[in-house]
């Protein structure tokens, strides 16, 4: 139920015009977000983000990129 739920806002954002590469106060995109996710990463949520545009290369404080997460 919580994925479900995870996916439903996501894709609520998405659907509301909220930009794939918005930052938190971190500096993380929501790509990078769903990738690191440490319990298990939604890949049908990657699959929206990338088809939405979403761009790669961000990176934390370690430097780290998304594609260092999974």
């Amino acid at each position: 139920m919580l994925r479900y739920v995870t996916w439903c806002w996501r894709q609520a954002l998405l659907d509301l015009g909220s930009p794939v590469n918005c930052v938190n106060l971190d500096g993380l995109t929501p790509l990078y977000l769903t990738v690191s996710n440490q319990v298990k990463t939604d890949h049908e949520i990657v699959e929206i983000l990338l088809r939405d545009y979403a761009q790669l290369g961000f990176r934390d404080a370690a430097g780290s990129t998304e594609l260092h997460q999974v």
